[in-house]
């Protein structure tokens, strides 16, 4: 529902608890809506990304079809990154969401730098976000100047027995 008020939440808890089932079925309850998210992302089913340019790159391919029209130079960009997401959310003309899953597994810096770029287009308002992490994802959203906050931030434990057995089926 706070997706919908367009405010981004910020999914924590170990590897194998559960955020990426919670991730899916909010993408399917948007779909449902009408709403399919501009850029659908995971970084640890990716190789590894050690530049700004393969993050570029990776945002750029996982963005939806209807987002991406032909690349206009940002990968010519000094500022790669924010040129190519600037791109993406130009392309679409309402309101759009991201799921960006695993921040963490990325490089520390590019993590950093991702999630300012994120949260200028958030608090445009052209940007909703739901993001994932593990524990390192913590110090990303916390402190007197975080890189990025949100409306919301859960701590997933882990499925109680009756969810899991059920998603086994």
């Amino acid at each position: 529902i706070s997706l919908l008020r367009g405010e981004s939440v910020a999914l924590l808890g170990p590897r194998y608890s559960g955020k990426r089932y919670i991730m899916e079925t909010l993408k399917e309850a948007l779909r449902a809506t009408g709403i399919s998210p501009i850029i659908d992302l995971e970084f640890l089913a990716l190789d590894a990304i050690h530049t700004e340019r393969e993050l570029a790159h990776a945002l750029w391919t996982s963005a939806s079809a209807s987002a991406k029209k032909e690349s206009t130079g940002w990968e010519d960009s000094s500022e790669i990154l924010a040129t190519a997401v600037g791109q993406l959310m130009a392309e679409v003309p309402r309101s759009s969401v991201a799921f960006i899953a695993n921040v963490d597994a990325l490089p520390h810096a590019l993590g950093r730098q991702l999630l300012q770029v994120i949260r200028a287009h958030v608090d445009k308002g052209s940007l909703v976000a739901v993001l994932s992490g593990e524990h390192g994802f913590r110090e990303f959203l916390g402190g007197t100047k975080p890189d990025f906050d949100c409306a919301h931030q859960y701590v997933i434990q882990r499925f109680g027995k009756a969810i899991f057995v059920d998603r086994l089926r």
